[in-house]
């Protein structure tokens, strides 16, 4: 039981700076990451995209992508 208790409260040390990390550079992560992901689906065509997926690949045929 002493072992767990010790365990237990070196956690905190190892831990509370990774939760920082997180707290503080979370957001900004998500932001720039959507953003980017966004970005790269804009200068993408399309039709390479949606003729992966089952329900849209019945819509582009190879004249409507060239």
């Amino acid at each position: 039981m002493n072992a767990v208790c010790k365990v237990v409260k070196n956690s905190g040390t190892v831990l509370g700076p990774v939760r920082t990390f997180y707290k503080s550079w979370s957001r900004p992560i998500a932001f720039w990451g959507s953003g980017t992901a966004l970005l790269c689906l804009y200068f993408v065509d399309w039709g390479f995209i949606f003729e992966k997926l089952p329900g849209y690949n019945k819509r582009f045929t190879s004249d409507d992508v060239r």
